[in-house]
């Protein structure tokens, strides 16, 4: 199975942004429901979805307590009509503001992950 390039910017060279690319073995209907249900229990500021041909868009961003500072995450949900089989979900969190984030970012992903294989799996 070729896993497609994680269509999402890099992350900057400060270490305060997390990115990587999961492959989900469900249609992208179910696992979009699973990652949308994942994202919301994460408590996001504001979440915006959309859907463009073969992929699936979830946008949040996250507001810091104290600080109130702002961190976006993108997932973007990719399906081929070659393999409908497999979906291949592309993730990124990354602080606005900032340099260090004590690995706030990673840790949110592997949250809203662990979250989305839960939801999946029950």
């Amino acid at each position: 199975m070729n896993i497609p390039e994680n269509p999402l910017p890099s992350c900057p060279d400060s270490p305060n942004c997390y990115r990587i690319t999961e492959v989900f073995e469900g249609d992208s209907t179910e696992v979009y429901q699973a990652f949308e249900k994942s994202i919301h229990s994460e408590g996001p500021f504001n979440i915006e979805t959309d859907i463009t041909g073969e992929n699936l868009t979830i946008s949040a961003t996250y507001k810091i307590p104290v600080f109130d500072w702002l961190d976006d995450v993108k997932i973007i949900l990719e399906s081929t009509s070659k393999n409908k089989k497999f979906t291949f979900v592309h993730l990124k969190s990354a602080s606005r503001d900032g340099y260090y984030d004590l690995g706030v970012n990673k840790r949110r992903i592997n949250r809203i992950l662990e979250k989305a294989r839960k939801e999946l799996n029950h």
